[in-house]
């Protein structure tokens, strides 16, 4: 195995998300793979999905050496169980997740002090509490970059969507409708809040919101240009997807949106504008404050929101 340079850092790689869409799914993702904490990276390596079962996939984004034995761990837990919930599914998931999140920190972080097991780490916080908080700070680091987003069927085909992070914390998201992950994450969640994204929109119209919340996220650090989407249906891994020249030109479109809508420019400088020749005239005449009461109360004609000045 190559040893990891001095500077090697890992960090929460590119991006992944997912939106239901009536009865469907549909899922974005980048194919950008980093190392050396993001200073090499090359695309096109990675296809970021992974079945877990005949129900139910997760995208994953993050240190792909990690993520490996994590997904391996998951989807051997999720092919032997009949658990098919989706609460009872998120929980089985997240139990192997923490199971094999010890192994990982014993095999990443533990050696680095000299330790074996978990339970040796564990046994510091009452025989060593300053070095137990600054492994503790170590594993912290390194579980920034760990992030498993599930989508899936129950039996009765109702779609869903949960993420799974850090320490093996279990985040709904069905009542949003929509989950990110990865270092263009927050990016893509906040464009994705925005538009509004809603479960009850036209397809066409979700998979838009989606594309558009991953060219946002392209410019954080990680995230990768090229782009696939594809839709899941029940029983179906891919039911329908997106060629990358329809998607490289929704981006030219999306680019070539004016960032500040037609006409309020112009609705604001009137105002500016009016408002400053308000305040000037008053500081010239020494009535400030009754210019200032005039502009906070315009609009209205009730007498009781009139100042004393007014009255």
């Amino acid at each position: 195995m190559t040893p990891k340079p001095k500077f090697w850092r890992s960090k929460p790689v590119t991006i992944c998300a997912a939106g239901i869409s009536g009865g469907k799914i549909i899922a974005v993702k980048d194919t950008k793979l980093s190392y050396f904490g993001g200073s090499i990276s090359s695309e096109g390596l990675l296809w970021k999905q992974r079945k877990v079962n005949s129900q139910w996939q997760v995208m994953f984004s993050g240190d792909i050496s990690t993520l490996t034995p994590m997904l391996d761990a998951i989807e051997e837990a999720g092919k032997k169980s009949k658990e098919k919930g989706l609460r009872q599914f998120a929980r089985l998931c997240a139990s192997a997740y923490r199971e094999e999140r010890k192994r990982i920190i014993e095999d990443e972080v533990l050696p680095d002090y000299d330790l074996s097991t978990y339970a040796e780490y564990s046994a510091l916080k009452s025989s060593d509490p300053d070095l137990f908080d600054a492994i503790g700070t170590k594993i912290s680091e390194a579980e920034e970059g760990w992030h498993l987003l599930f989508c899936g069927f129950d039996t009765k085909r109702k779609p869903h969507l949960f993420v799974i992070s850090g320490r093996g914390k279990i985040q709904y998201c069905d009542t949003a409708g929509f989950a990110t992950n990865g270092s263009g994450g927050w990016a893509a969640h906040i464009a994705l809040a925005t538009y509004p994204f809603s479960a009850i929109i036209d397809t066409a119209e979700a998979a838009y919101c989606l594309l558009a919340a991953k060219f946002a996220a392209e410019a954080a650090e990680g995230v990768g240009k090229e782009t696939y989407l594809h839709v899941l249906e029940p029983d179906d891994e891919i039911s329908s997807f997106v060629m990358s020249a329809t998607i490289d030109s929704v981006r030219e479109k999306w680019r070539r949106l004016p960032r500040i809508p037609e006409g309020a420019a112009d609705e604001i400088k009137e105002e500016l504008t009016k408002y400053g020749g308000l305040i000037r005239g008053a500081k010239k005449g020494g009535k400030l404050r009754s210019v200032a009461s005039v502009s906070l109360t315009e609009g209205t004609n009730s007498s009781d929101s009139q100042t004393p000045e007014q009255k």
